[in-house]
């Protein structure tokens, strides 16, 4: 068992998709048009992905091998090439760190319950079965500056409603896991300035569907 202090922990964040076809087992390359990719750069493949064996939808890759319209991917920065094993098509989206984090909450999943309770329930005690898991939501605390680019990219896809941006939850490096998940932005603020503290605001993020914890 490993623990570790939370300092280090990262969440990335990608809001622009490109189509990966075809995506070819017998060379272990997907075929993104003028990706301009870079190697060792973090992706994510989003949900909806088909075929491609060896690959899974929101699941942190590193980028490798990269020629103008196709790259490799690995598992860790500069690692072993993925061995895909079927042919398949599906949508990557480059992930960027989020700038001066300052916390971290989520995801909160929590399971509904449905009231199955009877006249002839056991005892006059009401009886539940369960129900819908809400993956919940994701906060995060920023030291805001206008000026960092990745502050404003999050404010500007709150604006324009922008569906289902990809994440990923790096935990600190002693642990070695990243969580995927996809999400809107449903909040940004309020924006705190206090004159004994650090410019602040809160980023929230509803999560759709369920995170990858592989």
């Amino acid at each position: 068992m490993t623990k570790a202090a939370a300092y280090g922990a990262r969440l990335a964040f990608g809001d622009v998709t490109k189509t990966a076809n075809p995506i070819t087992a017998s060379t272990n390359l997907l075929t993104v048009t003028a990706h301009g990719y870079t190697a060792t750069q973090p992706v994510m493949l989003k949900s909806g992905l088909t075929g491609s064996a060896g690959l899974i939808a929101k699941k942190v890759y590193y980028v490798k091998t990269v020629l103008t319209n196709t790259f490799e991917l690995a598992l860790t920065s500069g690692g072993a090439t993925i061995d895909i094993t079927t042919d398949g098509t599906g949508f990557v989206t480059a992930l960027t760190d989020i700038a001066q984090v300052s916390s971290l909450s989520g995801p909160n999943l929590q399971a509904e319950t449905i009231d199955v309770t009877t006249h002839d329930s056991p005892s006059a005690i009401r009886e539940f079965v369960s129900g819908l898991i809400d993956p919940g939501e994701f906060t995060v605390g920023l030291v805001f500056d206008p000026n960092v680019a990745t502050h404003i990219a999050l404010y500007n896809d709150l604006v324009a409603r922008t569906g289902q941006l990809s994440f990923a939850l790096h935990f600190p490096t002693l642990l070695a896991v990243s969580w995927g998940f996809e999400g809107q932005i449903t909040g940004f603020g309020p924006i705190e300035a206090q004159p004994d503290g650090a410019v602040t605001t809160t980023v929230t993020i509803k999560i759709s569907g369920a995170p990858n914890v592989t």
